[in-house]
């Protein structure tokens, strides 16, 4: 049976039958236009025998009027012996496909347990606040995994590109909730790892909170890609979360290919002219432009990304050699087919207009239903990508804000990748 049209008080499989203290009952006060439905769960049982002498009381306040709709939680321990302790408190619209779930009270973040707490839910149309999970990882200097985080290196990823907001770090969620005890930076954690909440909130007091996960790392190479992860920390701030060449939302110590060229990064330090010497892998420079290739978009320094070079079109461009000579093409400077990523492909797609400014159309009559997008700037860092569903032979992408300059589309269907020039004015 689906669950729709519904709020969720402290929702969890309960038995009322096992007890003749528990109490489920329902009241209106006030007069109408500020009338409240008032919803009582007062100690009933949780499902099955195992779980029967534990209780839950909560109350659930509905507003005329404003709509808005209060959760009030007593007590709501945990008995995870019946499906796994999940528990939701939230709301879900008439169809069942959106639903709005408290922070850290979710089934996906059960089993837990409330005591104590209020929640409300209300209609807001105007602007909102975002507050995004995400781990924060610090190398172990020797410190039996207990080190010193600095908050400041994360704001960018607790906040996204959110301007005019505070944020402000805490230990225990309802201390974000209710912005008390704030945990001073630089902090040194307790456990490893360590979860610890962010509260992300602008000038009008509108606010979010999210998780903080601290972990704290042996410098080994934890991608395999035959880079420690203390080279890995490419601006040497201890922090190898914000280290990301080509910018695809994966850090290059987790990332197998760093630069996104479609050669991983382990064929790049052990390639032609680099190797092991028994002790270390030597890296190479190809185009001794101070960029070492395993993190260089354009290795050989012809103009032409090396993910561009894929002139065979088999996803990769290390195995093409178009002059003969042994020398993968993104490594020689000898060849440079620009004009091969427009024309070698059975797949092709028109960009209208090019040049543009705002936002470009794209039609096509060979791409699938589904389609991925991506698009490069020069540096071959990935600055917009999504999986279109082509049903009319067309469709648009708002590149309004992009820097001026040139950039790459590429398209790819059914296992075919094409990719055309985009001038962005």
């Amino acid at each position: 049976m689906e669950t729709k049209n519904s709020i969720f008080g402290a929702y969890h499989d309960m038995d009322p039958s096992v007890s003749s203290t528990n109490e489920i009952n329902y009241a209106q006060y006030g007069t109408a236009p500020n009338r409240r439905f008032v919803v009582n769960f007062y100690r009933v049982p949780h499902f099955s025998g195992a779980c029967n002498n534990i209780e839950s009381t909560f109350q659930i306040v509905m507003y005329e009027t404003t709509n808005d709709i209060d959760v009030y939680i007593k007590d709501k321990p945990i008995c995870a012996g019946w499906n796994n302790g999940n528990t939701v408190i939230g709301i879900q619209n008439i169809t069942g496909t959106e639903g709005i779930a408290a922070p850290g009270r979710n089934t996906s973040d059960s089993p837990w347990e409330a005591y104590n707490e209020a929640w409300r839910f209300s209609f807001f149309e105007g602007e909102t606040v975002e507050a995004y999970n995400t781990t924060f990882s610090v190398f172990d200097t020797g410190n039996g995994g207990f080190e010193a985080f600095d908050f400041s290196l994360i704001e960018g990823d607790v906040a996204g590109n959110q301007s005019n907001v505070t944020i402000s770090f805490h230990e225990i969620f309802l201390d974000a909730n209710n912005n008390v005890n704030p945990i001073a930076s630089p902090y040194v954690n307790i456990l490893n790892p360590q979860t610890v909440y962010a509260r992300v909130e602008n000038s009008d007091g509108l606010f979010a909170t999210s998780e903080v996960t601290l972990e704290v790392i042996d410098c080994v190479d934890n991608d395999n890609d035959g880079v420690s992860t203390e080279q890995e920390d490419l601006n040497g701030d201890g922090y190898p979360g914000n280290d990301d060449t080509d910018n695809d939302g994966i850090p290059n110590y987790l990332d197998e290919d760093d630069d996104n060229d479609n050669v991983n990064t382990i064929d790049e330090i052990t390639g032609i002219g680099a190797g092991f010497n028994g002790v270390t892998y030597i890296f190479i420079d190809t185009d001794l432009d101070g960029i070492e290739n395993y993190i260089d978009n354009d290795d050989d320094g012809d103009g032409v990304l090396s993910v561009f070079e894929d002139y065979n079109g088999n996803g990769t461009p290390i195995d093409d050699d178009t002059n003969s000579n042994n020398i993968p093409d993104f490594l020689d400077d000898e060849v440079a087919i620009i004009l091969a990523i427009e024309s070698n492909s059975t797949v092709d797609f028109s960009i209208s207009p090019n040049p543009t400014s705002e936002i470009i159309l794209i039609q096509s009559e060979s791409l699938s239903t589904e389609t991925q997008v991506v698009l490069y700037n020069i540096h071959g860092q990935i600055v917009y990508s999504e999986m279109k569903n082509r049903e009319t032979g067309s469709f648009t992408i708002n590149v309004s804000a992009l820097a001026s300059g040139m950039y790459f589309v590429n398209l790819q269907s059914e296992g075919a990748s094409v990719t055309k020039k985009l001038i962005k004015q």
